[in-house]
């Protein structure tokens, strides 16, 4: 028996992230940077630190958590593709679940809500980086129609090892038509959100 068939649905509430769930989402975070590298860090940031980084992020870009009996064990954040003003209309994304919450359905549920506000907001493309190997990132992405669009090699140096990185691409927006201006997840439209995270744990448990 799966993860996914021992939760209750009527505990189950995705949502949009606010700044006070920071310090569940950085006990979250921490054991991907010390013990794997699903994240590039090599340090726990202090939660005064984490705070303030997804606090700003927050502004513009989404950050979704998966909640169980009203605590957070799972969290999607997308953060500013590069620093140059023609990457705008791109979102790099990442994602981290507790380790007794990791279930492909649970995860695959964080990530399409968090591409359908992207979506939503007038992102045209999702990127998501991955060190190598990694089976389960890869099935995951392509279970979520991403493409793996290139492999950098020795990107990634962690645990006394190089590691190739494959860069991963989906296109949000089937358009080649000049893009509106993107709006900040401060200024979304809460009902549209809303029905976005309630479809998304509607299909949970419709799968």
């Amino acid at each position: 028996m799966g993860i996914l068939e021992n939760l209750r649905p009527d505990f189950v509430k995705i949502r949009t992230a606010v700044p006070e769930d920071a310090a569940a989402m950085l006990e979250i975070y921490a054991p991907f940077i010390l013990n794997s590298t699903a994240s590039f860090e090599t340090e726990v940031p202090s939660l005064e630190e984490f705070t303030e980084k997804i606090t700003e992020s927050m502004q513009t870009y989404p950050c979704v958590v998966f909640e169980y009996g009203g605590k957070v064990v799972g969290y999607t954040i997308a953060r500013k593709f590069s620093p140059g003003a023609t990457y705008m209309y791109d979102a790099k994304i990442s994602l981290y679940v507790l380790a007794e919450y990791q279930d492909i359905k649970i995860e695959q549920s964080l990530y399409g809500s968090i591409l359908e506000v992207l979506k939503g907001q007038g992102f045209y493309n999702a990127y998501s980086y991955i060190a190598l190997p990694s089976e389960r990132g890869l099935a995951l992405h392509r279970s979520l129609k991403f493409e793996m669009v290139g492999t950098a090699r020795r990107m990634c140096y962690k645990f006394n090892k190089w590691y190739d990185v494959a860069v991963l691409f989906k296109s949000l927006v089937d358009s080649t038509l000049p893009p509106k201006e993107i709006t900040k997840m401060c200024d979304m439209n809460a009902q549209f959100v809303n029905r976005v995270y309630f479809g998304a744990v509607k299909e949970l448990f419709n799968k």
